[in-house]
């Protein structure tokens, strides 16, 4: 679901009722998302709106067609979106659910990864229950940073790698990781992955003054994450690297690091120096 900004589409004429329903509570909200998503997501794979057409207010079945509404969603169809993994989980509501207009507004999120799914759903009341008048699907994954940008975050991971190792001390390096992998590794493991260049006193510094060579370009990899994998020419001995990272509050964290320090060989070679285990 990865690099994927979809469509919406909203119903804007609608009838006025005598007296507003209550906002339901937090576990019917999530039913109705739930209810409303899993149609929704029937609808794309069957490539057809017929059923989910059926399931919506009639008030919005008078104003769109079935056919009209696979053409409104037909690039969810095209790319083959699967919201069926967020289905088993419960939705983030961005506040308070609130009606407007007599309308029913429920919008919020599922942080999952790479792609966050956003929605924002519209209801009205039809003899006591709450149909869909409008939706909005957005899937949101991470896009590749450029190349500069991929050499600054690059140059940034090592150099603070490198302070590490001179200082014989990971504790701030460990501070800097992605959030996912503090909880997986210690500062003394980190240590222990990276004996070798400790002990030796391996001092990469000199890449500030190269620019890396990425081998592949910069993408991501079978596990979603961002892949930065190349060298560094400096001399005698190349630095290699290989370094993975996520998007965590909008920005690329590490979560996986692997150096080699020497003529030939890459950062995946047997006889790297020193790596993080996957």
């Amino acid at each position: 679901m990865r690099n994927i900004l979809i469509t919406c589409f909203l119903l804007a004429a609608l009838i006025a009722h005598a007296q507003s329903p209550p906002v339901p509570s937090e576990k019917e909200l999530k039913s109705l998302t739930v209810e409303s998503l899993r149609a929704f997501q029937k609808a794309i794979q069957a490539k057809d709106f017929t059923a989910f057409h059926r399931q919506t207010s009639a008030l919005w079945r008078e104003q769109i067609t079935p056919a009209k509404l696979k053409s409104i969603f037909q690039t969810f169809i095209d790319q083959e979106i699967d919201l069926a993994p967020i289905l088993k989980l419960d939705p983030e509501f961005d506040g308070p659910a609130a009606i407007e207009d007599e309308v029913l507004v429920i919008q919020g999120r599922y942080p999952t990864r790479p792609s966050a799914v956003q929605f924002r759903l519209k209801y009205v009341n039809e003899k006591s229950a709450w149909k869909l008048v409008g939706i909005k699907v957005d899937v949101k994954g991470p896009t590749v940073p450029s190349e500069r940008e991929a050499r600054a975050l690059a140059l940034e991971s090592l150099l603070a790698f490198n302070r590490a190792v001179q200082a014989k001390n990971f504790t701030t390096f460990h501070k800097q990781v992605a959030d996912v992998w503090r909880k997986q590794i210690t500062p003394e493991e980190l240590k222990k992955a990276f004996a070798s260049f400790t002990e030796q006193e391996v001092d990469i510094g000199l890449i500030a003054e190269h620019q890396p060579v990425f081998e592949p370009a910069p993408g991501f990899d079978e596990d979603e994450l961002l892949l930065l994998k190349g060298y560094y020419p400096t001399e005698p001995n190349k630095v290699h690297f290989k370094l993975r990272y996520i998007q965590e509050s909008d920005a690329w964290q590490l979560v996986n690091i692997a150096v080699n320090v020497s003529p030939e060989a890459d950062a995946d070679a047997d006889n790297a120096q020193a790596a993080t285990e996957d």
